[in-house]
């Protein structure tokens, strides 16, 4: 029987949680959010199907506008190599195309041979790299400036397009499980509400975070070195029991700052030399 590819169903959720249980080491994100995937009604998920059995999966997330967003491309263990991946990549480019979509994206790890054959096998182009980074017992630094939450949307929308780091990003900021989302008054007005944007009393340096559940990621960050560290350091204070995430800019001068606070990429010391984490970008 040929593989056939489909839209998952609610009862697919027992065999796409045995997929993911190996993924990371058991740390795969998935392992607590497959019940929001598949409850989402913004977004596609499709499995690879043969004999009954889930073989793989993935979906196509709309994060903003005509821009689509693929995440999540697991195969179960035994058949990875067998040319799942392709199929789900080519399914989606097809998909998108028929939804004329600006663009498809993706996210993923340099070890994931896989996700990166089939993306540049499909015309994914590598847009831009970067650390991915966390620390489970983050280092408070000396704090010089005082820090308030941004009292203006647009204040703080200014001020993150006027740093370094969103011309460094192309206007992205980083959102939890690896998404990248424009940076626009919409979305910015959508953290600045949920009281996610902290700003220095000068004005000068801005940085965006967000917590779900025990997940804390820093999304965004910008601004004079003293005033990112002055950031860095009160989201640590207020989140000082938890495993705190964030994506590095490679051209970013506030990588010194984050290593010294104790951030580290997962299962080893320090930072590597080549960025670990890969932004492909497919455009039509």
């Amino acid at each position: 029987m040929e593989e056939t590819i489909r839209f998952a169903k609610n009862n697919d959720k027992g065999q796409m949680l045995d997929i993911c249980r190996n993924v990371w080491g058991g740390r795969d994100y998935l392992l607590t959010s497959i019940d929001k995937w598949l409850e989402d009604e913004n977004g596609l998920i499709a499995v690879v199907e043969k004999d009954g059995e889930v073989r793989a999966f993935s979906k196509l997330a709309f994060v903003y506008k005509k821009h689509g967003w693929l995440e999540g491309l697991r195969v179960k263990e035994e058949h990875r190599g067998k040319g799942y991946a392709y199929l789900l990549t080519k399914f989606y480019v097809e998909k998108a195309k028929k939804m004329q979509l600006d663009s498809l994206r993706f996210a993923t790890h340099k070890n994931a041979i896989g996700s990166i054959k089939s993306g540049l096998k499909y015309g994914f182009e590598v847009k831009s790299k970067y650390y991915s980074v966390l620390s489970n017992n983050p280092k408070q630094l000396p704090q010089k400036n005082i820090i308030k939450h941004s009292n203006d949307y647009q204040q703080a929308l200014q001020l993150m397009q006027n740093v370094e780091e969103y011309n460094l990003t192309e206007g992205l900021y980083f959102d939890m499980h690896w998404k990248f989302i424009p940076i626009t008054e919409e979305t910015v007005k959508d953290l600045w509400t949920k009281r996610r944007i902290l700003v220095t009393e000068d004005g000068q340096s801005v940085m965006a975070y967000k917590k779900e559940g025990d997940d804390v990621r820093i999304l965004f960050y910008g601004g004079t070195i003293q005033g990112v560290q002055d950031l860095l350091t009160e989201v640590i204070r207020q989140h000082k029991d938890f495993e705190i995430k964030t994506m590095l800019i490679p051209k970013s001068k506030h990588i010194d700052t984050f290593i010294k606070a104790g951030f580290h990429e997962r299962d080893q010391e320090g930072i590597d030399k080549e960025p670990n984490a890969l932004l492909f970008e497919l455009k039509f």
